[in-house]
């Protein structure tokens, strides 16, 4: 059975982990009644209660399924290195066509690994999916999280 959870940062800036919820609401001033929709994280240990942790939706990641060489979880926006090569590879870890994939960053271009067309690029032999590379043709995992795209668009800024 596979486990799925999501994580985002809060409002605050904390990272969460747990179920995805949207919520459509509608605003308290009478005069607009315009709607608007809030995303949380409810921490699947607080699920009774329903903990809502509201995030910032640009941060929101799906857990792969797959662990890192230091066994922890793999999320969507992750930054991850190949640490098998001699020359140190970095990835960053997408959702496209119902799988998770990792496109290789190219000329430390993680905008460009995060838009790269898996079909028609002409870097797509640098895609592969996270499944295959870390259980199939290689034998072994050798990724490592190093960092995540949304920490790093910080950094940048």
């Amino acid at each position: 059975m596979r486990t799925i959870k999501f994580r985002g940062k809060t409002l605050q800036g904390e990272w969460v982990y747990g179920c995805y919820l949207i919520r459509e609401e509608k605003s308290p001033v009478v005069e607009t009644s315009a709607s608007y929709t809030i995303h949380y994280i409810v921490d699947y240990a607080d699920f009774n209660r329903l903990n809502e942790n509201e995030i910032l939706l640009e941060t929101l990641g799906q857990f792969t399924g797959v662990y890192d060489i230091r066994d922890k979880e793999i999320y969507e926006g992750d930054i991850v290195t190949d640490s098998d090569e001699i020359v140190e590879t970095q990835y960053v870890v997408r959702y496209c066509d119902g799988g998770f994939v990792i496109c290789e960053i190219l000329n430390g271009d993680i905008e460009e690994a995060l838009s790269r067309d898996i079909y028609e690029s002409p870097d797509s032999d640098k895609i592969y999916s996270i499944g295959t590379f870390c259980e199939g043709w290689k034998g072994e995992n050798y990724l490592q999280v190093v960092g995540n795209v949304y920490e790093h668009k910080l950094k940048t800024n």
